[in-house]
């Protein structure tokens, strides 16, 4: 005792500490049986519900819910949720989540809440005593706790917090381990005032945590006033948050979860502050942390976190294998990394608010990772996680210190993969070489082409074009004003793509993109293609053309024209046969930039393709057909770059007919392609050097490729396959050509040169009339 004879003077941080090593040593004498069996809380139910993955659920009355044992809430009744804030986002967009205790439709009554019941285990264990919140870190020195992290800077003080989190139900590989995707909503100073408010979906796998079975678990939730020295716990295993939702267990297993290359599962988070903070799950309120629980917390947040978090118990001091979101690395993208999207915040004004700014951290990134972007549908978003340990099977194998992946740059880990693959591909079997393959952009729906063809519907962010330095970042932006003075709607049969011949369409948000084979993937396209200054045919090539040039302007802003529509026959591999635009500026052959579009056919293929091209570099390393590289930004759900179109025109019978329109807008300075009054996208400005500001020359015409197999010419067809001078019907043309000039106005073309480099296999001519304006027909065999 003290020398005056009462009991010692130890502090209450001390008694405390005391009784929970007595409660921690007791509970280690339980019986396996009496540790883990879920118990009964001192609280009466109306009802329990058996649910399917084995958890006990008990309806309480709502007033004497654990929260109501809390000193300062004493006495206290359930509040009614206060009004939500402005600017709220619609539903997700994937598939919802639920919880499995009401598979068999089972609900707690009117005036309870529904309680897990927890092990002995469960209820003498003191809740995430170890875990750091890391400020302005993604890894604390001083515990084993790892993160991935999102930190706002758009304010100073938050009132609230909203997201989309796709839910996932990542490996946890050792005891006392999990791993976690939440929110943190916190103020004070770590690690002595620090008050948070968290929620999320948690994922434990092993007996001496406090979920002892393989689920993911919602909400958590969780809350601290003191750094989580002694206040503060789990969903309802202490006094504090306060449920008012009858339906919702926190702390309840939920289901489905996303899976890889499949349907991604998400959950809608808010948690705003009405004097209390309230907590929002997917349109249903949760409850609220009564603000009188906190003293950094009762007015308002300093900072909002969202992102990853595990824990490495660094197990024979080796890292970690518990893996972060989905296991996989953010560079995954959609469809197979975890994500957080449309992030906001709420302010003073009680009003959602996109975030602008977002400090990115990851303590280890190459074990787990974060990356962040932003574009009209997911606003401000992240991708994050890792597998941890990633080679558990192979101690030899190459890792960094820590057991993870090496610390490459993505640009060296791109460039490494593309050299295996160009490596691989020279020894690919045929049948290998042949088979479409699927892009490593995650599509949410795929489509069977009735010519074979494969479409993958894309998120339009995660398109090929945003890859691009340039374009990071970035997102779709919305069409221009179209050029003044427009022909009417073609005359002719109109066109289609085969791929919609089902009925089929892409989601909304999306751009439907043409698997190719590794032979397309892995080849440089038109490496050899040179484009001819003032001549129909280049004696450094093997590719022959009958073009018209426009002579009547010496700058241009876009061009217009219909072309009728053929399938020539293509003899040799190697060769195809085209009718298209060019639109060039520059020096022919070190620095023409060009933008190209129009019908191509290639060998072995019966019907024409729509398709675009573009370079930077007069065709030595920039640019590309379609969506094969990044540059052509997509913004149109219905037409596929590189697809098949049919019909196509017939000797003597009904012509078919597209019109293609590209155009600068003077605003953004981008270039913007319209097929038969669609709007199918637009490249970049920055792509370019001499094509910035305009084009100084414009063409139109045919182009076929001739390999001079055994030193004779190639039978390859050029439009129709028959010579110009059999006229309508029965040879390709080109009419109605038109300019756009520096006012955005198309006007119609007045002066064409012709130039045919073999005239006798493949010529031109032509005409000017009130219908067809200046106009040409070509072709040959």
């Amino acid at each position: 005792m003290a020398s005056n004879g009462c009991r010692p003077s130890l502090s209450i941080h001390a008694i405390v500490s005391l009784v929970l090593l007595l409660l921690a040593a007791a509970a280690t004498c339980l019986p396996a049986s009496a540790a883990n069996s879920p118990k009964q809380s001192n609280k009466p139910s109306l009802k329990t519900v058996q649910s399917p993955d084995g958890d006990i659920i008990d309806c309480v009355p709502s007033h004497l819910q654990p929260a109501f044992d809390h000193p300062k809430l004493k006495g206290l009744k359930p509040l009614e949720p206060p009004e939500r804030p402005e600017g709220r986002k619609a539903k997700s967009m994937a598939g919802g989540t639920t919880q499995l205790w009401r598979a068999s439709g089972e609900t707690c009554p009117q005036g309870t809440v529904p309680i897990r019941r927890t092990t002995e285990e469960e209820a003498l264990r003191v809740r995430k005593h170890e875990r750091k919140l890391v400020e302005g870190a993604g890894e604390s020195p001083n515990s084993n706790h790892e993160y991935a992290i999102g930190t706002v800077e758009d304010e100073n003080l938050y009132y609230g917090a909203e997201a989309t989190y796709n839910v996932w139900a990542p490996a946890v590989a050792n005891d006392g381990e999990f791993s976690l995707s939440q929110f943190w909503l916190t103020s004070g100073t770590y690690p002595t005032s620090l008050n948070t408010i968290e929620a999320g979906w948690q994922f434990y796998i092993i007996e001496l945590v406090i979920y002892r079975d393989h689920k993911v678990r919602l909400f958590f939730v969780y809350w601290t006033a003191d750094a989580y020295q002694s206040t503060g716990c789990y969903d309802l295993t202490c006094p504090g948050f306060v449920q008012t939702n009858a339906d919702v267990v926190v702390g309840g297993s939920i289901s489905p979860t996303s899976t890889y290359d499949g349907e991604q599962s998400e959950m809608k988070l808010l948690d705003h502050k009405d004097g209390n903070w309230w907590l929002e799950w997917d349109s249903a309120v949760v409850g609220y942390w009564p603000s009188s629980l906190f003293s950094n917390l009762a007015d308002s947040a300093t900072s909002v976190q969202f992102g990853g978090e595990i824990v490495n118990k660094i197990t024979s001091g080796v890292h970690t294998a518990t893996q972060m979101g989905s296991g996989y690395f953010p560079e995954e993208g959609y469809g197979r990394a975890a994500y957080t999207r449309n992030v906001q915040v709420v302010d003073a004004t009680n009003t959602l608010v996109p975030v602008q700014s977002l400090g990115l951290t990851a303590g280890r990134p190459n074990c787990y990772n974060i990356t962040k972007g932003v574009n009209s549908d997911w606003g401000t978003h992240f991708f994050f996680g890792g597998p941890g340990r990633s080679d558990t099977s192979n101690p030899g194998a190459v890792m960094a210190s820590n057991g993870c992946r090496p610390s490459l740059s993505i640009h060296a880990i791109v460039s490494l993969v593309l050299l295996l693959l160009a490596a691989a591909a020279t020894s690919l079997p045929a049948a290998a070489a042949d088979n479409p393959k699927q892009s490593n952009k995650p599509s949410l729906k795929t489509v069977q082409s009735p010519d074979g063809d494969i479409i993958d519907c894309v998120p339009s962010h995660l398109q090929p074009a945003f890859d691009h330095p340039k374009l990071k970042g970035l997102k779709p932006l919305e069409p221009p004003v179209r050029p003044e003075g427009r022909k009417a709607k073609s005359m002719a049969g109109g066109i289609t793509q085969l791929w919609r011949a089902s009925g089929e369409t892409c989601p909304q948000g999306t751009v439907p993109i043409r698997r190719t084979t590794e032979e397309e993937a892995l080849r440089v396209r038109k490496h050899e293609r040179k484009l001819v200054e003032g001549a129909g045919e280049s004696p450094f090539s093997n590719h022959e053309y009958a073009t018209g040039t426009v002579e009547d302007e010496n700058l241009y802003y876009g061009a217009e024209a219909t072309y009728n529509v053929w399938a020539p026959a293509v003899a040799n591999k190697g060769e195809f046969s085209l009718s298209q635009f060019w639109l060039t500026s520059g020096t022919y052959a070190t620095n023409v930039n060009t933008i190209e579009a129009g019908w191509q056919v290639l060998y072995g293929q019966s019907y024409p393709r729509f398709f675009i091209y573009w370079t930077a570099d007069a065709y030595k390393s920039t640019g590309c057909y379609n969506l094969q590289c990044s540059g052509f930004v997509q913004t149109d759900a219905n037409i596929v770059l590189g697809g098949s179109i049919t019909p196509t025109s017939t000797y003597d019978g009904k012509q078919i007919e597209v019109e293609i329109l590209v155009w600068k807008d003077k605003k953004d300075g981008n270039w913007w392609l319209e097929w038969d009054f669609t709007v199918v996208g637009y490249w970049p400005s920055s792509l370019f050097t001499h094509l910035a500001d305009n084009a100084t020359s414009v063409q139109f015409g045919g182009e076929i490729v001739n390999k001079n197999i055994s030193g004779v010419h190639s039978a390859t067809q050029m439009g129709s396959g028959h010579f110009p001078e059999e006229g309508y019907r029965r040879a390709a043309y080109t009419r109605n050509l038109q300019v756009v000039d520096a006012t955005n106005t198309l006007v119609p073309v007045h002066s064409l040169i012709l130039t045919a480099g073999r005239p006798n296999y493949y010529n031109i001519t032509k005409g000017v009339n009130s219908e067809w304006g200046t106009h040409f027909f070509f072709g040959g065999s």
